[in-house]
């Protein structure tokens, strides 16, 4: 530990990527190694490149280890540096800020101008990800962004993974379907055409948001419909699982039966806590 004195940005960078990409944070030499990570970062973040900067927010976001002294560091060294930020980055320090709800307009203005400049470089994941954390945020303070971003992300959502479709769609029940042209029609023309490819945890989000969102409100739309009646479904399973299909207590349940609840419960997104 006495080494991290010497430590540049990229080898704390690496070792708190390395930390939290397989969850180890169990052993207390980790509290001891993240006590004296925080004083290089908040004594040296200006130094790091933005890379380096990117990696050690996403590690903190990932071990929700909160730090807001850490991530103040972090973010304004990410400010005068953000010019330099190219959109994996980018994206992984604004998902990393939602993550931890820490919002610093500075750094969100100066990520809105390089992210309308460079929409065009954003895969389906960095536009999903980029706009669910302006929306767990709250940043709605630049219409020309949410914009810029419709313009992008419109056509490209043949691209996205179920996942991403619900998160966009969360994101513009949230920050206002008025200020997303096109964007809701666009997840439900994809949606529909492959529905089959939706978890339940995608499926519920997505119609959630579509209702929050008034989406369709006084017209038929026959994906809301299909949708309602998927929701309608899992929830019936659900009530099943939890009444009738509920094993005895742990220890005292069979093998098959426990097999049996997990699959059912899993089967629709959830976790089998207990058993």
């Amino acid at each position: 530990m006495e080494l991290m004195r010497t430590f540049t940005g990229q080898h704390v960078a690496t070792l708190v990527w390395a930390v939290a990409t397989v969850s180890y944070k169990d052993d207390p030499c980790i509290d001891e190694f993240l006590s004296m990570a925080l004083g290089a970062i908040i004594g040296r973040a200006h130094e790091f490149q933005p890379l380096n900067l990117a990696l050690i927010s996403w590690g903190l976001a990932k071990m929700s280890y909160q730090a807001e002294a850490a991530f103040q560091a972090l973010v304004e060294a990410a400010t005068v540096q953000i010019d330099d930020f190219v959109p994996q980055n980018l994206v992984q320090i604004m998902w990393a800020c939602a993550t931890c709800g820490y919002r610093n307009d500075p750094f969100l203005q100066g990520a809105s101008r390089v992210a309308k400049r460079r929409f065009r470089d954003f895969s389906s994941q960095h536009l999903s990800n980029f706009v669910w954390a302006c929306a767990r945020l709250g940043y709605k303070d630049d219409p020309e962004l949410m914009r810029c971003f419709c313009r992008e992300a419109n056509g490209k959502m043949h691209e996205g993974s179920p996942q991403h479709l619900s998160n966009i769609a969360w994101a513009v029940s949230q920050l206002g379907p008025e200020n997303f042209p096109g964007c809701l029609d666009a997840i439900v023309a994809e949606t529909a055409r492959r529905l089959t490819d939706f978890d339940s945890p995608s499926m519920m989000m997505l119609s959630d948001s579509l209702f929050d969102a008034k989406y369709a409100e006084g017209r038929d739309e026959p994906l809301l419909r299909v949708l309602q009646s998927r929701v309608f479904d899992m929830g019936r399973e659900l009530c099943s699982i939890f009444t009738a299909g509920l094993p005895p207590r742990r220890c005292l349940g069979s093998p098959a039966q426990i097999s049996e609840y997990q699959q059912r419960v899993r089967g629709l997104g959830l976790v089998t806590f207990g058993y």
